[in-house]
This record gives structure tokens, sequence and C-alpha cells, in this order.
């Protein structure tokens, strides 16, 4: 979703976390994560979310289903229908997921219905043994294109984007961008050297710098600032610059400022993200267009859990029948069971940072952030430092 969120533009499923999207050969926008996966255990996994505009007007209905390991499984929209003051019966769009015994997804289908027609998009991710992305490939009726990635021991890594689409009766293979990626010890990415084709000499590609983004985090290993710029040969000709400033020690609650300058001309804008636990629990983004500019709200999502949940932005305690204990150290988290358990460590972006089964005590090296710990229908919230 675009930053200028005032719009409501994006009729996509409520959101959690934030990330720099970095679209080849074309300016980034400031966009937020897939779904998070960190609340999906037992009670405490969303039903349905219900989204309003700036006014409190219905907009969106979201429902939600999950795997038996309490991933997303599923996400179903439906439009409000203002001539019968009810939800449309059929479904507008939907996202279908499929993970590996790893807990990564590997298949996501994604279908939209305008009319009574229907379009759909798959996209098929493949990982290396260290459970990096390699590869990721979509198909639609539209479209057929691939991306890759390619990781070297310096903690960098290549990108390219391959479009393969059939159109027209004509078969077109032409290599859309390519990018250099610096990797923290988190596997966040640090920088990314944007790369065009300047011209083709045979077998031989001439890549240039067209752009450049420079990414920092804070001691939580949560986005604290992005500098992006764009060049048309040696002068920049786009600059932006976005800076967060979060609420608490979650992602769930901050602001981002972003200033922009294309060929000369400056403009300024903020969208803030508040969360009011509960439930329902509500999240209110709002935005302005300028520094002494009133919030303007954009639109709320309204999360609902089933009956009896209690969800609060700190750990999800187990009962006291507990088979899992977990505690942190300095760059540790240590996870004692009882019996034998499967235990996943997600990061706070929703990273699978650690699956395997346990017995007895299980200490694992971890940089300094925010992470989830899921051992069988028990979640846990930590921070390592």
């Amino acid at each position: 979703m675009s930053v200028q969120a005032q719009q409501v533009t994006s009729q996509s499923g409520p959101q959690l976390g934030i990330q720099i999207q970095a679209e080849s050969l074309s300016n980034p926008t400031l966009v937020q994560n897939p779904v998070s996966l960190l609340r999906s255990a037992g009670t405490n996994q969303i039903d349905s979310v219900i989204r309003t505009d700036g006014n409190g007007a219905k907009m969106y209905k979201y429902l939600y289903a999950y795997t038996e390991n309490g991933q997303v499984a599923s996400i179903e929209g439906y439009k409000w229908d203002v001539s019968t003051s009810n939800w449309a019966n059929e479904k507008y769009y939907s996202y279908v997921y499929t993970y590996d015994e790893n807990g990564k997804r590997i298949r996501t289908v994604y279908e939209t219905i305008n009319d009574g027609q229907a379009s759909t998009e798959t996209t098929t991710n493949i990982y290396d043994t260290q459970g990096r992305l390699t590869d990721t490939y979509t198909v639609s009726d539209e479209m057929h294109s691939s991306e890759s990635y390619f990781y070297r021991e310096d903690g960098t890594c290549n990108y390219m984007s391959i479009d393969s689409t059939f159109t027209e009766g004509v078969y077109a293979r032409r290599t859309i961008g390519m990018q250099e990626r610096t990797l923290n010890e988190a596997g966040d990415v640090t920088k990314i050297i944007y790369l065009g084709f300047d011209e083709w000499k045979g077998d031989e590609t001439m890549w240039i710098q067209r752009g450049e983004e420079n990414i920092t985090y804070d001691s939580l290993n949560r986005m604290h600032s992005s500098h992006y710029f764009w060049m048309d040969g040696d002068v920049i000709t786009y600059t932006r610059d976005i800076t967060y400033a979060y609420t608490g020690d979650d992602d769930l609650n901050y602001t981002a400022e972003q200033i922009t300058t294309d060929n000369g001309q400056t403009t300024c804008y903020a969208v803030k993200y508040e969360m009011t636990e509960g439930n329902p629990r509500v999240q209110t983004v709002s935005y302005k267009n300028a520094e002494g500019d009133a919030w303007s709200i954009s639109y709320r999502d309204t999360y609902y859990f089933p009956q009896g949940s209690s969800v609060a932005n700190e750990s999800i305690q187990p009962n006291a029948a507990s088979i899992c204990k977990v505690w942190t150290s300095n760059g540790a988290l240590t996870v004692a069971t009882s019996e034998v358990v499967p235990v996943q460590v997600y990061s706070i972006q929703g990273v699978c940072r650690y699956h395997a089964k346990v017995a007895g005590e299980q200490t694992i090296p971890l940089s300094t952030g925010i992470y989830i710990v899921k051992c069988q229908q028990e979640t846990y919230k930590v921070v390592v430092k």
C-alpha cells in the first residue's frame, strides 16, 4: 500500500508491521508487511476484520482461516453494499497460503472476482538449505515473471527480476532489473543498489547504477530510517527520506514521516498507526500532508478474536499446565520443555529464525530484537538484548 493512505484506495486485507518495498527500476513506496503470523496461536487468532473509512462508514470485511500450526491459511474479502446496507454475498478477493515443514510460505494463490469473473495469480517461493529465499515465480493469465536471489559470504545478496510474459502471441523474456542488497546479521536489508542495463552488446549486458537505498534499524531491530535516491545518468532526480518513531517496544504504534524531492520539488507526508488493545483490537491509520497540519483519519481496522480471548501487547502467558518455559540472556533465547515438542521462533517481522523439536533445554543464539516463540499451543513474546 502506498504511503498516500488518505485516498483509501487499497482494498487488500489489514496488515501489520512495516517494510520498504523495493520495486525494480521504479521509486519504492512505503508499504506494510503481509499479515503478521505472530499472534496466530490458539484463541489469539483473528476471526475477522472490519475496515471503515475516516467517517466511520463500512468498507470491507476480511475473514481469516488458519492451519493446524496456527499460520494464516486463507483470507477472504467482502465489500459493503450500500444499496442493501449489508455485506455482499460474493467475495471480491481471496488469498490461500501453503507452507513447508519449516513454516515458510511456499505458495500463494490470489484470486479476484469482478462481475462474476475470476482472475487468479499464483506465486511460488523456493528456499535454500539455510531457509533463505532464492526464487519467486508468479504466474497469472496476464503475467509470467520470476525473481531470483543470490547470496554471498560477504553479507550481500544479488536480486534479479525477469519478465517472461506471453502477450498477444509474442513471447518476450526480458530482464526488468537487478539489485545488490547488503544484509546485516539478522538477515535484514541495510543497503540496496538498483541497477539497470544501459545497452546490449551481444551476450554482454552493460549494467549501470540507477539508484540506491540505505536502511537503518533500532536496538529492537525495527526499521528506523530509509534514505533513497534515483538517478538519470549521473544526476540525482529523486530522493525520499523516511523516519520511523515508535511508541513502546512493539511495531504496532508508530509514526512514519516522509520527505520527497522530485526534480527539485519537495513534498512532505506523514502517516501514523495507533493500536488499541483488547477484543476487538482497533488500529487507526491517520495522515497529514504538512508538518503543521492536523491528523486526519484515513481508515480504521477493527480486529475480532474468538470470545474469551484476551489480547495484550505483552507475553501471551501459558496456562498452569505449561509444558514450555522461555527466558532470554544476552544474545540468546533458551527454551525448556517437559516433553518432546516442536518449537518455532519468529522475528517481529514474521521471519522464522528457528524450527525444530526440543526435548529438555535448548539455547538459541539470536541478534537483538523482539521475538515470538511458539511451543505447540503456547505462545510467548520476548526481547533479546
